[in-house]
């Protein structure tokens, strides 16, 4: 599969792909080499994931252990060969013979049982060249609808490309509610059922990360699907681990968000001394968090705990909007002028300040959300969640602040009349 033309970026060309995995092997074990046998191959865009991985485990003191699933030559450096072979381009629907697939399985789980009794923390990399479009073949022959969703590491990614190949090979492969390792056997390669059976075996005892992207994703949701096709009736199975605590972790974000809102109105009846103010700003935040759902959605931005963050900051800044508005309108109505003569006034005295602050707040979160600087990425998911949170609430704000204002003041009137 990685040798079809404009396939995988793990290489300009085929032929500097049909050593890439030899390439990074080599340069792994031995570093930096005045004449490495297998050079690491000139690519269209960006730097080698092998330089970033040699210099954090070489940092870290990393110890490393290479696995060959499968490599049409062995490599230069020391390794454990386990008896895989290449596989055929997945469009052929038969990608690897089945009983290969299984060696590979079984060796897996072999070489887990020896490794977590050497190490505290078993970390899992692959080099697969054209290995997103193999996670792409088994997350959909799994059930997963991955469509568009597996990128690689092309600066524009070639999802119509790699969904034609994947959709041919399943096609061809007929599989109808077969064993997840058929799935391997028609549109795989050799990596997935041995990292599948190493982190299965492994994390009984140990930790286990599987250190990759999409590959690895697929990898997981083959460990589950094979882990579900032998449990027996009633037993379910669950996220654990750094999964477990990633969803308690967003559970407990949710407590301090509305928390955060309760507290914000408390603070707000102060001033106002009555609660219809801190109602209509309670009421109005939520304009804040369609608009940060909806630039996460447009940039394909990450959603985990650093634009949850952005969310947090977003409530300190957009109530600001309407308290400026609620704020002068009291005051314009305690000065004598009606209620929707001061709203109107209001629009249009308090218009500048409001788009003033938020156009600088946007503008000083440009250079995050465009990704500049070293570990930008971390934070660009909070930037673009601000940016489009200020946006849409600074537009709706001026329209929808007076709206409840004015009806929530005519309904607190009503009920008052009504209970006298």
């Amino acid at each position: 599969t990685g040798l079809v033309e404009g396939i995988s970026a793990a290489g300009a060309t085929p032929r500097d792909r049909r050593y890439t995995a030899l390439a990074d092997a080599e340069f792994m074990v031995n570093g930096l080499m005045p004449a490495p046998k297998y050079p690491l191959p000139p690519l269209q865009a960006g730097a080698s994931p092998a330089l970033i991985s040699k210099a954090v485990i070489a940092e870290q003191g990393i110890p490393l252990v290479v696995l060959n699933a499968g490599l049409p030559q062995p490599p230069t450096v020391p390794h454990l060969d386990l008896g895989g072979k290449p596989a055929q381009c997945l469009s052929t629907g038969a990608a690897l013979p089945l009983d290969v697939v299984r060696h590979l399985w079984q060796q897996g789980l072999e070489q887990g049982e020896l490794l977590r009794a050497e190490s505290d923390y078993l970390l899992l990399a692959e080099c697969v060249v054209g290995g997103t479009t193999t996670a792409l073949g088994v997350l959909t022959g799994l059930g997963v609808d991955a469509a568009e969703r597996v990128n690689s590491s092309h600066p524009t990614c070639n999802h119509s490309q790699k969904q034609a190949l994947v959709t041919k090979g399943l096609s061809r492969a007929g599989l109808s509610q077969l064993h997840p390792l058929d799935v391997v056997a028609a549109v795989g390669d050799p990596m997935q059922p041995v990292v599948a059976g190493l982190a299965l075996a492994a994390s009984r005892t140990r930790p286990v990360l599987l250190a990759g992207g999409t590959q690895m994703l697929a990898v997981y949701a083959l460990m589950v699907a094979i882990a579900e096709s032998v449990v027996p009736a009633g037993v379910r199975i669950d996220l654990g681990g750094d999964s477990a605590r990633a969803g308690e972790v967003l559970g407990s974000f949710g407590r301090i968000l509305v928390l955060a809102v309760i507290c914000m109105m408390l603070v707000l009846l102060v001033p106002f001394g009555r609660l219809l103010e801190p109602a209509v700003v309670g009421l109005s935040l939520p304009l804040s968090i369609v608009g940060a759902m909806l630039a996460l959605l447009i940039t394909r931005s990450d959603f985990g705990i650093v634009s949850l963050l952005g969310l947090l900051f977003l409530l300190g800044l957009l109530d600001k909007n309407a308290i400026l508005l609620m704020d002068y309108i009291n005051q314009l109505r305690r000065a004598g002028l009606k209620r929707t003569d001061a709203i109107m006034k209001t629009g249009l005295v308090r218009l500048r300040p409001i788009l003033m602050t938020t156009a600088s707040t946007v503008l000083g979160m440009v250079p995050i959300a465009i990704g500049l600087g070293a570990g930008a990425e971390l934070r660009q998911p909070m930037a673009v969640a601000i940016i489009g949170g200020l946006l849409t609430s600074t537009l709706l704000s001026l329209l929808v602040v007076p709206v409840l204002y004015t009806l929530l003041e005519d309904g607190w009137g009503w009920l008052t009349r009504r209970s006298t």
